[in-house]
């Protein structure tokens, strides 16, 4: 994994597991009193952090960075809080995650043109996204490919995380909404699931990226 580390000199971190393809660049909008660790780029699984000066430790997990942080449920420190924003556990799949053939055909028909267009996908209006376009992640396209085919390898696994609250964009079009919805509450019978505006990519919704887990 690549890591960017913010240092607000807090006492307090926000752990961020990013989505797929992303880097630190799509989130400098947002502010954060805290220091926060956001993870991104999956193609391995290395992480090399000193947690220990932290008294909070706030897990956010944003699309299939939902799964890659339950693959590390038992190798993290103590967490204060753990929330899932628009990702389930079965990150491929027709009636819980992505349908497969989605999935597939972003796989074999990715290139600048259909990243575009994945791109206004992730947004519900034209506005936020106009705000993305302006703080593009600076991964290219085989890399976000090779990326990709990493993360399928890793869904073929059981993960298991107990995230202590779940939000759902009512209008993703990546993961749709009906099967997160379908996931965590009929499935999974989450007790603190919260539907939230937006799209796949929610956070210019909000000015401080810690109002997502304070929600």
């Amino acid at each position: 994994m690549k890591q960017y580390f913010l240092d607000n000199n807090s006492n307090t971190l926000i752990l961020f597991f990013c989505g797929w393809g992303m880097d630190e660049k799509p989130f400098k909008p947002l502010k954060t009193k805290y220091d926060m660790l956001l993870l991104y780029n999956y193609s391995d699984l290395s992480l090399n952090f000193d947690f220990s000066k932290y008294a909070n430790i706030h897990l956010l997990s944003y699309s299939y960075g939902v799964f890659v942080a339950a693959m590390f449920d038992k190798q993290l420190p103590q967490l204060t809080t753990k929330t899932a924003l628009n990702g389930t556990l079965k990150p491929i799949d027709n009636s819980y995650g992505i349908p497969e053939k989605i999935f597939n055909l972003t796989m074999e028909n990715m290139t600048l043109e259909t990243a575009v267009k994945f791109r206004e996908r992730l947004f519900n209006n034209d506005e936020q996204l106009q705000i993305f376009n302006k703080n593009l992640p600076l991964r290219e396209v085989d890399d976000s490919l090779f990326e990709l085919a990493q993360l399928k390898k890793y869904f073929q696994n059981e993960v298991y995380c107990s995230y202590d609250r779940v939000l759902i964009g009512e209008e993703d079009k990546i993961i749709p909404y009906k099967n997160q919805k379908r996931y965590w509450v009929e499935l999974i019978k989450h007790a603190d699931v919260k539907i939230i505006k937006g799209g796949h990519f929610p956070f210019y919704n909000y000015e401080f990226i810690e109002q997502l887990i304070e929600l």
